[in-house]
């Protein structure tokens, strides 16, 4: 099962396992949160903004460090990847897992 968690006060998400939704390179679940995670580090890249990837085997994390004047934007591309995820995990419950902290206080 894939475990994603976000952080949304902090701009992070990290996804730790494996779906085993199906074998490697079928598993749809699997490429479905990869793609968003991809998605996201890409947006964060091609806008210039700070961030911090880490990367492995069943193991993706993200934290953007935005400006305050980039930190809106920021938020709409994490909370737009975060709503595909909590769609998949809608889905194929027994297969992913989203946890999503929002202690943001009205930010």
């Amino acid at each position: 099962m894939i475990e994603a968690k976000y952080k949304r006060v902090d701009l992070e998400l990290c996804m730790i396992g494996h779906a085993k939704y199906a074998e490697i390179g079928k598993d749809i679940v699997c490429a479905g949160a990869s793609a968003l995670f991809f998605a996201t580090l890409s947006e964060l890249r091609n806008r210039g903004f700070k961030y911090l990837a880490d990367l492995g085997d069943g193991y993706a994390y993200l934290k953007a460090s935005p400006s305050a004047e980039e930190r809106h934007t920021c938020l709409a591309i994490f909370d737009t990847v975060v709503a595909g995820l909590e769609n998949i995990a809608q889905q194929y419950p027994d297969y992913i897992r989203l946890v999503k902290e929002d202690n943001t206080n009205g930010i």
